[in-house]
């Protein structure tokens, strides 16, 4: 049986600038990588919500992406620049901006570039497992994400395309699907029931990035995703049995439109260049151990 091929690791501990310090990805990744022992130094809007980073030795750098002077001194110090930040209330623009102050930074020097997209940049085709060079969805984001992508990766920078990240207080299901489920009766307003999404644990996700910053890969795209393959409605069916509900009718609802694609996705080709495997290999196996963290967080 063929082996990973292990890529080169950097064994000087690095310096690494990280947006969305105090985000769901953001802070998983930030500590992982001090972790590991490298000078880590996140970008967070207030020191008031990044003391969680403080405690575990990450430096706070106070300022916001939508005014770039704010962290361009710190960041052009840096070895490793990881945007890992979304500002949904005007995503498009603030993460064109960020692309391009970062790619301003990184040129004519060996800096490297993380960049993170997702698994929805993937048109939606039923039963499809994804593979990083095809498949593409053009218009999604207006076209951005995937025009963002190729200008990193031209750049020799790389780009790490995660699914739907789960764990911990549980991000987006925490928020919105365990939210949703636990306060249902008959039916739960997400997406089609039949949506088969690619699913990733934040601790998982956040050894991807560790990997990525380490190695020498430069100008490749990579699916971050664990082994689950199951429908909405099944991941639904183990949430509302932990929460002692018996299976809900799950319904599309127009706020959560653009979730509402199938985006599986292989992480064969992070596994052949990093040895990369998810520790956690389906979502569902998980679900109880999670109700648990998510309840625990809300209180």
């Amino acid at each position: 049986q063929q082996q990973p091929q292990q890529q080169p690791q950097h064994k000087m501990a690095l310096k690494i600038f990280v947006t969305g310090g105090t985000g769901f990805i953001g802070e998983a990744v930030s500590l992982a990588l001090r972790r590991k022992g490298h000078t880590v130094y996140s970008l967070a809007r207030n020191e008031a919500k990044a003391k969680n980073l403080v405690r575990h030795e990450v430096n706070v750098v106070v300022g916001d992406l939508a005014h770039p002077e704010s962290y361009i001194p710190i960041a052009s110090q840096c070895d490793v620049l990881i945007h890992a930040a979304a500002d949904y209330s005007d995503f498009v623009n603030v993460d064109n901006n960020t692309v391009a102050t970062f790619l301003d930074i990184v040129r004519d020097t060996s800096k490297k570039f993380i960049y993170t997209s997702g698994c929805l940049v993937y048109n939606s085709v039923e039963n499809k497992v994804n593979v990083e060079d095809e498949n593409l969805d053009p218009n999604f984001h207006g076209g951005a994400r995937v025009r963002n992508e190729q200008s990193v990766t031209a750049a020799g920078g790389v780009v790490l395309r995660p699914g739907f990240v789960y764990g911990h207080h549980c991000g987006f299901f925490g928020s919105v699907v365990f939210t949703s489920i636990s306060k249902a009766i008959d039916s739960v307003a997400l997406c089609d029931s039949n949506i088969r999404w690619a699913y990733i644990h934040v601790d998982d996700l956040a050894d991807a990035y560790v990997r990525a910053a380490e190695g020498s890969v430069k100008g490749e795209v990579f699916n971050v995703s664990d082994d689950s393959n199951v429908t909405l409605q099944e991941v639904t069916d183990a949430v509302a049995t932990v929460f002692g509900k018996s299976s809900l009718t799950v319904n599309s609802a127009p706020e959560h439109g653009w979730f509402n694609r199938h985006c599986l996705s292989s992480y064969a080709k992070l596994h052949k260049t990093f040895g990369w495997t998810p520790s956690r290999k389906s979502i569902l196996d998980e679900i109880p151990v999670l109700v648990k963290a998510w309840q625990a967080w809300q209180n």
